[in-house]
């Protein structure tokens, strides 16, 4: 996997942790990230298991599991 998408997973997971609930769109302002890296480094993270995405409208609201 490629090294940017790892590095960005880890600074999504530190934010949201601190954050306890955000939508991907706060992340993506936030941290300033593209959205194919946003959507790529989620990607990962739900498949590790390591935080949850809900739909919420025409957005994301990720937690922590």
């Amino acid at each position: 996997m490629n090294d940017t998408i790892k590095e960005t997973a880890a600074q999504i997971l530190s934010f949201v942790q601190s954050h306890k609930s955000v939508t991907a769109w706060q992340i993506k302002i936030e941290l300033r990230i593209k959205s194919s890296l946003l959507y790529l480094s989620l990607g990962v993270l739900v498949a590790d298991g390591k935080i949850k995405l809900e739909e919420s409208g025409t957005d994301y609201t990720v937690t922590t599991l």
